[in-house]
C-alpha cells in the first residue's frame, strides 16, 4: 500500500491498545491469545503515559471480556474518577480566571483543555488535561500576567526584554488549589501567519455556564492540533485521538484548510498527521486531504514519529522527550528553512532559563546578551556534574 508506515517494531501492548481504539477487539476471534500475550502492568504504564485512561476505561466497560483482569478494570476505574474530579476543578478555575479577564477588557482564547475535551468529546471526563492554554493578543499579555498574579498565581520564569520572539508562552502555577495555567500570545512556537485579531474573528464559543468562553474556529483549531503534536513527537495517542475526532466530525472546510497549511508551509506536518490517525486509528481520511497533503516527506516524518509513540519517555517540565538527541533531530527535520534560520537566530537571545541561573534586575537584563555564552555553558556543567 502507497503511503504505508511500519508498525513491526510495536510493542504487543500498544498494538491491543489500539485494536481496542478502533472498536476491533470483539472482531478478533483469537482474542483468547492476544490477551494471554499481555503485560497487563505495561499494558497500564502505556495508558498512563499516553493519557488515554478515561478513553480505555469507557471502551473496555462496553466489552463483555473476562479476559481482562479485574485489577486492570480497577486500576482503570480509579484513574477514570480522579480524571472527572481534575477536570471538574479545571473548568471551575477556567471559568474564574475568564471572567476576571473579560472584567479587564482582555480577550482570550482557550487553545486546550476542557473547552477542547467538551468539543470534541462531548464530556469533559473523556479527555485528560494537566493544565489550561490561554492565548491573549501580545499587547495584553503584561495584563494577563498582572491578572493571574492577583488570583493568586506565580512563575519561575520571567518577561525578560526579548520575551515577545523568544518564547510563545510563560507558565503560571496556583500554590493552593495546584492549577497550571499556560499564558500564550503565540499559537506556537514558530511565528503564525495569522494574527490574534484574525484568528479571534473566526473564533467558536462554547458555554459552561453563564459567560461563553472561546476557542480557535475548527481550521485553525486543527492546525494547532496538528503543530502541537508534530512538536513534541506525536508522543501522546491522545492528541492523534483528538485529530481523529476533528476529523470525523466533518467540521472543516477542507479548502480553507488546505490553503492554511500551504500559506504556514506545514503542508508536512498536516501529511504526517493524516497518515499516522488513518493507519493507526483507521480515520477515514477525505480524497482532498490526501491528494494535497501525503509527501515523501510527510511519510518519513510519520514513521519517525512512530519510535516515539512505540516508548515512553522521561518528559521535561515544558513537555519535551528528556536529554534525547533522537527527539531534537526529529524536532529539527520538521522545521521549514525560514524556520530553521529563526531558530539559530533565537538561540543568540537570552531565555528565561539564563534569568533562572543569574536573576537580575529588569534594568540590567542587556547583560544577559553578554552573558549568554557563560551561562549557557554553567548549565551543561550543572546538568553533568549536580
Amino acid at each position: 500500500m502507497k503511503n504505508k508506515i511500519d508498525l513491526s517494531e510495536f510493542s504487543n501492548e500498544l498494538l491491543f491498545i489500539l485494536k481496542i481504539i478502533n472498536g476491533n477487539l470483539i472482531k478478533e476471534e483469537s482474542i483468547k491469545l492476544i490477551c494471554s500475550r499481555i503485560d497487563w502492568d505495561k499494558f497500564l504504564e502505556i495508558i498512563d503515559f499516553h493519557r488515554i485512561y478515561p478513553v480505555m476505561y469507557m471502551e473496555l466497560s462496553k466489552l463483555d471480556l473476562d479476559l481482562i483482569p479485574p485489577f486492570v478494570m480497577g486500576k482503570l476505574k480509579t484513574k477514570y474518577r480522579n480524571n472527572v474530579m481534575k477536570m471538574l476543578q479545571l473548568c471551575s478555575e477556567m471559568e474564574k480566571v475568564n471572567k476576571e479577564f473579560t472584567d479587564r477588557g482582555i480577550r482570550s482564547i482557550h487553545l486546550k483543555g476542557p473547552v477542547l475535551a467538551k468539543k470534541l468529546y462531548g464530556d469533559i471526563s473523556l479527555r485528560t488535561s494537566k493544565d489550561l492554554d490561554i492565548l491573549v493578543q501580545l499587547e495584553d499579555v503584561r495584563k494577563a500576567e498582572e491578572t493571574l498574579i492577583s488570583l493568586g498565581y506565580v512563575t519561575d520564569e520571567r518577561l525578560l526584554n526579548v520575551w515577545k520572539w523568544k518564547s510563545h508562552h510563560i507558565s503560571y502555577y496556583h500554590p493552593l488549589n495546584r492549577t497550571e495555567i499556560e499564558l500564550h500570545w503565540r499559537i506556537n512556537p514558530e511565528s503564525s501567519s495569522a494574527s490574534f485579531n484574525e484568528v479571534w474573528e473566526r473564533r467558536s464559543e462554547i458555554v459552561f455556564s453563564s459567560n461563553p468562553l472561546y476557542l480557535l474556529g475548527n481550521e485553525d483549531l486543527l492546525v494547532y492540533l496538528v503543530t502541537h503534536g508534530a512538536r513534541h513527537g506525536w508522543m501522546r495517542l491522545r492528541w492523534l485521538i483528538d485529530i481523529d475526532r476533528m476529523i470525523q466530525r466533518e467540521w472543516l472546510d477542507l479548502n480553507v484548510l488546505i490553503k492554511k497549511f500551504q500559506n504556514d508551509g506545514i503542508d508536512h506536518l498536516g501529511g504526517q498527521a493524516i497518515i499516522l490517525v488513518s493507519q493507526l486509528l483507521s480515520t477515514p481520511i477525505p480524497e482532498e486531504l490526501k491528494v494535497t497533503l501525503y509527501s515523501n516527506r510527510s511519510i518519513q516524518l510519520a514513521q519517525k514519529s512512530l519510535y516515539i509513540l512505540n516508548n515512553t519517555f522521561e518528559i521535561s517540565p515544558n513537555g519535551d522527550i528528556l536529554e534525547s538527541k533522537e527527539f531534537k533531530r526529529y524536532i529539527f527535520s520538521l522545521l521549514t528553512t525560514k524556520q530553521k534560520i529563526q531558530y539559530f537566530i533565537n538561540r543568540l537571545y537570552p531565555s528565561t532559563h539564563d534569568a533562572s541561573l543569574l536573576p537580575l534586575p529588569r534594568s540590567l537584563h542587556f547583560l544577559y546578551f553578554p552573558l549568554r555564552p557563560f551561562l549557557w555553558v554553567w548549565r551543561q556543567m550543572k546538568r553533568q556534574y549536580f
